[in-house]
This record gives structure tokens, C-alpha cells and sequence, in this order.
């Protein structure tokens, strides 16, 4: 039963829900993108064989996993916030993405957050060379979901007039 108070559906999702959705989704590819690039990358450029990195890529996925879990949990809240309030300017202001352009864009400054994070989490420089797998994986992240999914692609979040 529907009242005139209670619409028996909606067409168009609230930004708090679109963000959420998009926050997890992000979180879920960039973390998978970080153990796989933590778990190759370093390891091949440090002087391992492809056998070797083959034979400790689960261990090396489950471990840099465990980290990223981590991060990504302590880091879920603020960047639900971030998120959110990009979708609530985007529906007052489409323009600003209403391209793919645009939204390439808004994903890379959408992952800069959680990049600096980790990036300046350590002091020591030798960690420093971590920081552009980090923001491949959470740029990818952000913006893979949007390549995805209806509700999330450039240009679906203004409101219906």
C-alpha cells in the first residue's frame, strides 16, 4: 500500500545511496588491482624471475590483501564523504561530468586521497616507489565501476527535471 507521501518507486537513486554503491564497488576493484600490481610489480623490478613472482604471488596477494583491507576500512568513511559530495555538486552542476573526459578526471581526483594517505604514511623513502601502484590501482578502482555500471556512467547523475 502507497500513500501520496510514499512513491511506489523511484527513477532516480539518491546521491548518498549512488556514492555508497560506488564507494564499495571502488573499493572492492582497487583492492584487487593493488594485491595483484603489489603482489608483480615490485617483485619483477627488484630482479625476480617470472617463476619466482609466479611461485609467491598468493602469499604476496594475500599479504599486501591484509594491508589493504585495512586502509581501505579505515579509509571507507572519508571517502564515502568525498564520493557523495561529488555526486550531490554533479547533480546541481552536470557539466562538470558529463564526459569521459570529465569523469577520467573526477576518478583521478577521487583517488588522490587515498593515495596521499598511503603514500605519506611512511616515513621512509624506499616506500615512496609504492605510491604510483597505489594510484593506478585506486584510479582504476574509482573509475572502472563508472565504465560498468548505468547508475554511476558520466552524465547519469543530474536529477530528472
Amino acid at each position: 500500500m502507497t500513500t501520496s507521501r510514499m512513491p511506489a518507486s523511484r527513477s532516480v537513486a539518491l546521491p548518498a545511496e549512488l556514492a555508497l554503491l560506488w564507494v564499495i564497488l571502488a573499493t572492492g576493484v582497487g583492492l584487487v588491482l593493488w594485491c595483484t600490481l603489489a603482489a608483480t610489480v615490485p617483485p619483477l623490478v627488484t630482479g625476480d624471475s617470472p617463476r619466482q613472482v609466479w611461485q609467491a604471488f598468493a602469499t604476496r596477494f594475500v599479504g599486501n590483501g591484509i594491508f589493504g583491507s585495512v586502509v581501505a576500512l579505515l579509509l571507507l568513511p572519508i571517502h564515502w564523504l568525498l564520493v557523495f559530495g561529488w555526486v550531490a555538486v554533479v547533480r546541481r552542476k552536470p557539466a562538470l561530468d558529463a564526459t569521459h573526459k570529465g569523469a577520467t578526471l573526477s576518478a583521478f581526483i577521487l583517488a588522490l586521497p587515498v593515495t596521499l594517505v598511503v603514500a605519506f604514511s611512511y616515513s621512509v623513502p624506499e616506500t615512496f616507489p609504492w605510491t604510483p601502484i597505489v594510484l593506478a590501482s585506486a584510479w582504476a578502482g574509482v573509475l572502472l565501476p563508472r565504465i560498468g555500471l548505468r547508475h554511476l556512467r558520466p552524465g547519469s547523475f543530474s536529477v530528472a527535471a
